[in-house]
């Protein structure tokens, strides 16, 4: 069960996301690339190991 005091931070998270949503699209497409960068570095890196 949730503290009663406790502060609940999803409400201006999600406000910002429903208020803003080029803003979170263009930075959810920054955080998707950076992902798959590092994704590729760790294929290329394994396979390089197996070699």
């Amino acid at each position: 069960m949730r503290e009663h005091s406790a502060i609940d931070y999803s409400k201006p998270i999600l406000d910002w996301l429903e208020n803003s949503k080029d803003d979170a699209l263009e930075k959810w497409d920054c955080i998707i690339a950076g992902f798959d960068l590092v994704l590729d570095i760790f294929t290329v890196t394994r396979g390089i190991a197996s070699i």
